[in-house]
């Protein structure tokens, strides 16, 4: 999947967007690209108001993904729980909140990712996790056990909030 539009959103190897349900036991090894944001290799991003949870379990991206912001090797932006997952594609940002998994962890509703690794080399401008990029704590608390992640990160620009598990957590 390509696409070259700057006003693209919501990206995703499987799903574009979903507002409430699960995403179970999908692979995609397919290339993901967009010159926009809320792009990952199994679904790009899940509604965040109240009342939305959506959840991806037991999924595979080998694939490379690549976009703007909000980037990462199963969801760009998530409002819900990734449970059982793991990427071996590259994952490729230029601007903030890019990740091995997830591009940015909004807990609106809850959020959870756990029993999940990452393999593939994530590349961003800042906000940059092997596991997750940021995470937004406004409501409800994130819960976040039993990942890793042995891919490389690479920062393009100055280095600013960058982990190997996870680049920034914020409670705004």
């Amino acid at each position: 999947v390509e696409i070259l539009n700057e006003e693209s959103s919501a990206i995703g190897g499987i799903v574009g967007i979903i507002s409430t349900g699960k995403i179970l036991d999908c692979s995609n090894f397919g290339d993901v690209s967009t010159e926009g944001r809320h792009c990952g290799g199994i679904m790009g991003v899940t509604h965040t108001e109240e009342g939305c949870y959506a959840g991806v379990e037991r999924c595979v991206n080998t694939g490379n993904i690549s976009g703007y912001d909000r980037i990462g090797g199963i969801a760009g932006k998530l409002g819900g729980h990734i449970k059982k997952c793991y990427n071996e594609g590259q994952i490729t940002g230029t601007s903030e909140d890019i990740g091995g998994i997830c591009g940015q962890l909004e807990t609106t509703n809850g959020g959870t990712i756990c029993n999940t690794y990452n393999k593939g080399k994530v590349i961003g401008g800042t906000k940059v996790g092997g596991i997750i990029g940021a995470v937004y704590t406004n409501t409800k608390e994130a819960n976040i056990n039993n990942n890793y992640s042995v891919g490389i990160i690479e920062i393009q620009g100055a280095v600013e909030y960058v982990g190997g598990t996870i680049g920034v957590i914020s409670t705004s």
